[in-house]
């Protein structure tokens, strides 16, 4: 069955992703957008540490929330109810948090005031690729793992390209965001490769696939299951993605949090090979892979 996707632009969604990367400080931000951004970014930074919320808890709830609420008080509070519980973060601090929202995209529609435009403009070639093989990417990608972990439907934030490519995958809120890249850069994994891989990311911590799994390394262990899946599917669905480096490219390039990238793309080589294999269920596969991973990360690889 055919996922449906519903595609969402937001100037608080891209102005978080923004400042999401700058907090991070991601290599590949760009300089102008990271500039734009940085005073509000720190104070929003600030913020979130004294009113006592766990820092990468809280950014996992305010990133995707942001495509879906609009009231920035509402948004921000809604994000710490989910982050530490209700009634956990005082009213000034919620009021300050959610005037640094308000400041971040005061800040980035001064220098971009086109923003909306530019996203929705710049998403076109995304979206004819997906039309033309994104229903054949997750097909293939059933195939090669298990029919079940293709979701019927999903929610796609597209946002500012402020790192030249890049996006998340959201699995308690069945949505993916991803930059709408209008041109890509020669010789770079197509986007809309990531697309698939983001989306192929969000049945992962259901219980049948994923319950041996602690669930705060079901989101890494879902980032590298579906590279290899991905990429194997882009070869029988046609999609031209490179020679024999592009699962080392693809780590690097879809990033992946605190790992050594030429460490771990062995291990989900070996692991991937295994599995084309013994065909496993992909419960075990996964429990696998994140053994895997535990074992390569105690023996001080991957950070």
């Amino acid at each position: 069955m055919p996922i449906e996707l519903s595609w969402r632009v937001s100037l608080s969604a891209s102005c978080l992703h923004a400042a999401e990367a700058h907090c991070r400080s991601c290599p590949r931000l760009d300089p102008a957008i990271g500039a734009a951004v940085a005073e509000p970014a720190a104070r929003l930074q600030r913020e979130i540490r004294a009113a006592g919320l766990p820092e990468k808890a809280f950014w996992a709830h305010l990133a995707p929330l942001s495509g879906e609420i609009e009231n920035n008080r509402q948004l921000v509070e809604t994000a710490a109810c989910k982050t530490v519980g209700p009634g956990r973060c005082s009213a000034g601090s919620l009021s300050a948090l959610a005037g640094c929202v308000a400041d971040l995209e005061a800040a980035l529609r001064r220098g971009l005031p086109d923003l909306l435009e530019q996203v929705a403009t710049g998403s076109e070639p995304l979206r004819r690729q997906w039309c033309s093989v994104g229903e054949n990417l997750l097909f293939h990608v059933a195939q090669f793992t298990d029919e079940r972990l293709v979701a019927p439907s999903a929610t796609v934030d597209l946002v500012y390209p402020a790192q030249g490519g890049a996006g998340a995958a959201h699995l308690p809120y069945n949505s993916v965001r991803i930059e709408a890249v209008a041109h890509e850069a020669a010789g770079a994994l197509p986007e809309v490769l990531r697309l698939a891989w983001l989306l192929s990311q969000l049945n992962v911590d259901l219980p049948l696939f994923s319950e041996a799994i602690h669930p705060d390394r079901r989101a890494l262990v879902a980032e590298l299951a579906m590279t290899p899946a991905v990429l194997a599917a882009a070869v029988e669905a046609g999609v031209e993605c490179g020679g024999p480096e592009v699962l080392a490219d693809a780590v690097r390039l879809w990033p992946i949090d605190d790992l050594d990238p030429s460490v771990t793309t062995a291990t989900v080589a070996a692991w991937w090979d295994s599995c084309r294999e013994m065909r496993p269920r992909w419960s075990v596969a996964l429990a696998a892979l994140d053994r895997m991973l535990r074992e390569e990360q105690s023996s001080g690889y991957g950070g």
